[in-house]
């Protein structure tokens, strides 16, 4: 049985099944640095700031794969953090607590709230929803902060439940916001917690591979991402975590040499680790494509499922119109447990939980008598 065999090779080994790939793009454009951040808007990715030209921000086209300048921020930002609601970026902590705003659409910067907690170096950030949170920096230690874009207003959240410590990764999953590695003051750390949005309370989850400080992560395609960094010396092992499995995969090292410090953002399936320090500061700029236990299109049609892990329904939209099109859902023996017909010309399609259990599921979709692409769905 065709679909049978695709799953036994699918659900067979983690650690074949997540190796995923490197693929060097266009050098940073402005001069080699570390300690930058990075956030994306739309097919769009930026780099600001860091121990050079501290106050410069750079676009990147993911269709041109080209760098831009664009207006500089009005104070230099080291070790600081960035993320993006909506079409705006925002940096802040650093060198200062003070918080700006970058418009996309008029290339224009306001200022904003200074951060709820005091001005601190290494701390993270991550966005759930239209909520940005912040913290874990190396003056407040665990203190955790959220940001509102619409009041323009800080409020204190749950202090983070492990030791206090800066220098770590941070990322979002759904409605989870993960943090984890970092250095304490006295010795790296390998914890790993993970926060609920709707109970805001931390759980510490499996450890980390080994104890780090100044590594980088991101998330996309339902799973995180950290490596790189400096245990007690500099690293290009790069990991997956599924949140589903509570478990770390060693996938394919980082493609740049032995690093720390980078600014990563994310497009679509698509990672993106830039500048860091290698030897010195550093302009190379890297994309990560997950392997195919993340996702694993058969064609050109490339489909994005969020939320991924899913609790009641999920998301899917397809990069091109389906003809004719029928989305089946298998459990990990081989059994298809629903059919479901996609209205001919969808570019999305809600699938919904119904009585499936909580487990990890294929999803083949066809268009007519062809498969045009295979997801894995995890529910919650």
């Amino acid at each position: 049985m065709k679909v049978l065999s695709i799953l036994t090779s699918l659900f067979m080994s983690a650690s074949v099944l997540a190796q995923g790939s490197w693929v060097a793009r266009s050098n940073f454009a402005g001069a080699a640095r570390e300690k930058a951040a990075g956030f994306s808007i739309g097919t769009k990715g930026y780099i600001m700031g860091g121990n050079v030209s501290g106050n410069e921000l750079w676009e990147w086209d993911q269709t041109l794969d080209s760098w831009t300048q664009r207006a500089n921020c009005p104070v230099s930002k080291y070790f600081h953090v960035a993320f993006a609601i909506g079409t705006k970026g925002y940096v802040t902590t650093g060198s200062a607590p003070d918080t700006y705003e970058w418009d996309q659409s008029t290339n224009t910067w306001t200022v904003k709230a200074p951060y709820g907690g005091p001005s601190c170096t290494g701390a993270q950030a991550f966005v759930i929803g239209s909520l940005a949170y912040v913290g874990m920096g190396n003056a407040g230690g665990n203190d955790f902060w959220e940001y509102n874009s619409v009041t323009d207003s800080w409020t204190q959240r749950q202090n983070f439940g492990g030791a206090a410590s800066h220098w770590g990764v941070g990322f979002s999953i759904g409605t989870k916001g993960y943090y984890g590695t970092g250095f304490d003051g006295n010795l790296n750390r390998q914890d790993f917690w993970e926060w609920d949005q709707a109970t805001n309370i931390w759980t510490q989850r499996a450890n980390f591979f080994d104890a780090r400080r100044a590594a980088v992560g991101f998330a996309l395609a339902g799973k995180g991402y950290i490596g790189t960094g400096y245990p007690n010396t500099y690293m290009n092992d790069w990991w997956e975590y599924d949140p589903a499995g509570n478990t770390w995969t060693q996938v394919a090292n980082f493609g740049g040499p032995p690093s720390c410090c980078q600014a990563t953002f994310v497009i679509g399936n698509k990672g993106y680790v830039g500048t860091g320090y290698a030897n010195g500061g550093s302009q190379m700029f890297w994309e990560y494509t997950p392997g195919p236990s993340a996702l694993n299109e058969l064609s050109g049609l490339q489909v994005n499922i969020f939320p991924n892990p899913m609790e009641t329904e999920a998301l899917f939209t397809f990069s091109q119109p389906l003809k004719n099109g029928l989305l089946s859902v298998y459990s990990s023996d081989g059994r298809k447990l629903t059919e479901e017909i996609i209205p001919s010309g969808a570019t999305h399609f809600t699938l919904y939980r119904k009585d499936v259990p909580s487990g990890i599921y294929l999803c083949k979709i066809m268009e007519g008598n062809k498969e045009v692409a295979l997801k894995r769905v995890v529910v919650q």
